[in-house]
C-alpha cells in the first residue's frame, strides 16, 4: 500500500512540473538572410495569453537566440502568431506560438 501511495505522489508532482520550452521548440531559417521562426507552445501551463508565460517563452526564445550565429549578435521579433491545435481538458488549448526573428540588428 505504501508502494502504492508514493507512486500516486510521484506521478502527481511530475504531472505537475513545468515542461521544458526548449525541448518542446524549433528554431528554423527562414528563406529571407538572418530571418529565424522559433515554434514553441502555450498549453495549461504556459497559456497562450499570460504576461508571465509570454516571459517565459521571450526568456527561453533569448537563450536559444544567443546560442546561433547571427543572432548571437542581437535580434528583433517582427511578428508574433498562435495557433489552436487542439482544445484541453482545462479548456486553455493547446498553442503552437510562432515567433519570426530578424537576427539583422
Amino acid at each position: 500500500m505504501k508502494k502504492l501511495l508514493l507512486s500516486i505522489l510521484v506521478l502527481a508532482a511530475n504531472g505537475c512540473a513545468e515542461h521544458d520550452l526548449g525541448a518542446l521548440s524549433t528554431y528554423t531559417p527562414l528563406p529571407e538572410p538572418n530571418m529565424f521562426q522559433w515554434r514553441t507552445i502555450a498549453d495549461t501551463v504556459y497559456p497562450v495569453n499570460s504576461e508571465r508565460a509570454e516571459q517565459q517563452r521571450l526568456e527561453q526564445l533569448d537563450k536559444i537566440a544567443r546560442m546561433n550565429p547571427p543572432c548571437d549578435q542581437g535580434y528583433r521579433i517582427t511578428n508574433r502568431a498562435a495557433t489552436k491545435k487542439v482544445d484541453s481538458l482545462l479548456g486553455k488549448g493547446i498553442y503552437d506560438v510562432f515567433y519570426t526573428i530578424d537576427c539583422n540588428g
